[in-house]
């Protein structure tokens, strides 16, 4: 459709109408700021730039009690500017951190299952509840039991599902309707198990691309980082868990790869095998774990410990490539790479 001008002016005028009619009612404006992170590099002039905005924001609401800001920033984008700006300590008290846990998750995939199948659920009852009775909403449409073979065999399908995400509700999204896409193929009347392991390389795949777009501005060469990751053959070769590393067998595997890649941070960081293992952590490729003497496994994603990769402290965890994109990296095992990941447990 093709706007004249005094089409956007008009649509303009209408919404500071609106603005005015939601101010005389409400006494306040709220503005909404998201994706000012975009083509984040981390340099100096980004951190400046966040900043102004940061205080400015500050001021304008300290000005006028009635104007409110709600700015969406990426963790470590704020995580940044919090430590090498000096206005940081300014803004700390007003951040709200948006963080998923997987049993949220799992609670918004019965909410939306759920009103699909016309059934009002109320949300925070949801929440409330264990996650096995949570994913009973989610039977009409999927499999209870994963059906393969070995240490899976006839898992509860809940656990197995947010064994594979990244803690972000869209890749949950994005697995089932992958998946129910395939089970139609299929001819399947709800997805089963040889549905869900027939997209895993493809669902795999995307969640690679994924980072690569949220992350090249900060290191044009991510995607060749990413992808000489896998497992060698070498280490296919040797007993235990693939694709876990301690920190010297982490610190040995990026130093092989710088050998054959050139890296180089936009912001001109010192590229080093720590600095680019800690930007594989940053970003969420890599997830810190710790094995309790009871069998149960700690894990860490970034915005949750940024010092466990410390240059300076060993805190005695291992560092695991996330399952979610295990079978990229391995599209020729898929098999095994399932054989590899231990699923989450409630």
């Amino acid at each position: 459709m093709n706007f004249t001008q005094s089409k956007i002016h008009e649509m303009k005028s209408d919404a500071l109408l609106e603005m005015a009619r939601n101010f005389v009612n409400d006494g306040e404006i709220r503005v909404y700021i998201d994706d000012i992170d975009r083509g984040w590099t981390g340099t100096k002039v980004d951190i400046e730039n966040i900043s102004a905005l940061l205080n400015a924001c500050r001021d304008l609401a300290n000005e006028d009690r009635r104007l409110k800001f709600r700015i969406g920033l990426r963790a470590d984008a704020y995580y940044l500017f919090r430590t090498t700006d000096a206005s940081g300590d300014k803004v700390a008290g007003s951040v709200i951190r948006l963080d998923w846990d997987n049993h949220q998750i799992l609670a918004v995939m019965a909410k939306r299952v759920a009103n699909y199948m016309g059934d009002n659920v109320d949300i925070d009852e949801l929440v409330r509840q264990p996650q096995l009775e949570i994913s009973r909403h989610l039977y009409p449409v999927l499999t209870e039991r994963f059906e393969a073979v070995g240490k899976w065999s006839n898992k509860p399908i809940h656990n197995v599902l947010l064994s594979f995400v990244r803690r972000r509700p869209r890749d949950m999204i994005t697995l089932l309707k992958t998946s129910a896409v395939q089970a139609r193929k299929n001819k399947h009347q709800k997805i089963l198990t040889p549905d869900i392991q027939e997209i895993l390389p493809s669902y795999s795949e995307s969640c690679i691309s994924d980072l690569v777009i949220e992350f090249s501005a900060e290191l044009e060469q991510v995607e060749a980082l990413l992808t000489n990751m896998r497992p060698t053959k070498k280490e296919m070769g040797k007993p235990g868990l693939k694709s876990v590393y301690d920190k010297g067998e982490l610190l040995s595997k990026i130093k092989n790869i710088q050998q054959s890649k050139n890296f180089s941070f936009t912001n001109r960081d010192p590229v080093t095998p720590q600095s680019l293992a800690n930007f594989l952590y940053k970003i969420d490729f890599i997830i810190a774990r710790k094995e309790g003497s009871d069998g149960k496994i700690d894990r860490k994603y970034f915005d949750q410990n940024r010092m466990l990769q410390s240059q300076f402290v060993d805190f005695g965890y291992s560092w695991e490539i996330h399952p979610a994109y295990r079978w990229a990296l391995q599209p020729y095992d898929a098999k095994s790479v399932l054989e590899q990941i231990d699923a989450l447990m409630d």
